[in-house]
């Protein structure tokens, strides 16, 4: 076995075991039989395998298995070939590979459209980390020594990769039943954003809202109302993804009044 080129007869036998029984059981075949890949159990209950050596060099596919049938599927292939590398379930549900021999690289598995996109490299181009990359409860991700380029040298390094953080937004009305004539105090947050729109009743309210250096839109106005209003944030961040939220601010009816 080289680097590059991988050995013959790689498996692809897969089996369960059974805790109650402490038996073994063969269940359905893998696509691609390989080794020295990653198997990352996902938030749906499926297997996700990714890289590892086949016969003849390093993959970049990747496959999954379904408890429910037994059986093994393939994905998306990764952009890069990788072995002996890191795979991490993230809070959201996607899957961080990370590493190679050669390769700093990083890229996220979404399991909700079957595809890969890239993210942030590491800092250190590290070898042999399939066991040494561990997800914290803040929501980041340690990676922690490894081994080097030449794969002879072992790093005391470590670095931590944070997940990108959707956008957030809220809108609150204080008081959110004021007699006709009165006001109330809107206000509202977001994180995560590049700016923001409020409309009232369906017509822009306040200008474009622009987020600050960390991202954050937040502010409060006072209002007059005489009717039922609605008021509807809708903040957009650089990726294009946008969130929207809603403050109903109602008007008790006089007495007599149909």
């Amino acid at each position: 076995c080289t680097a590059n080129s991988g050995c013959s007869s790689r498996v692809a036998q897969a089996e369960l075991y059974d805790p109650a029984t402490g038996i073994w059981s063969f269940t359905g075949l893998m696509v691609t039989g390989r080794d020295v890949h990653t198997a990352t159990l996902l938030s749906n209950g499926k297997v996700l395998v990714t890289g590892g050596y086949g016969d003849t060099a390093q993959l970049a596919s990747a496959e999954l298995y379904d408890p429910a049938t037994g059986e093994w599927t393939s994905t998306r292939s990764m952009s890069t070939a990788r072995v002996v590398h890191a795979a991490v379930l993230l809070p959201n549900g996607k899957v961080l590979v990370a590493g190679r021999y050669d390769v700093a690289t990083a890229e996220l598995y979404d399991p909700t459209t079957g595809t890969w996109t890239s993210t942030g490299s590491m800092t250190t181009v590290r070898h042999h980390i399939q066991d040494v990359a561990v997800l914290l409860g803040t929501g980041q991700v340690l990676v922690v020594g490894g081994t080097d380029s030449s794969g002879g040298n072992a790093l005391a390094s470590a670095e931590l990769y944070q997940p990108s953080q959707g956008p957030t937004v809220s809108i609150n009305a204080v008081p959110a039943r004021v007699v006709r004539g009165g006001t109330t105090t809107v206000s509202w947050n977001a994180t995560n954003v590049d700016f923001c729109t409020i409309t009232r009743n369906g017509i822009p309210w306040q200008p474009t809202l622009p987020a600050d250096a960390s991202n954050v839109v937040s502010g409060f106005a006072s209002d007059t109302i005489n009717s039922q209003t609605v008021y509807i944030i809708t903040c957009t961040n650089n990726a294009g993804a946008s969130v929207t939220a809603t403050q109903i601010v109602n008007v008790p009816p006089i007495f007599g009044e149909f």
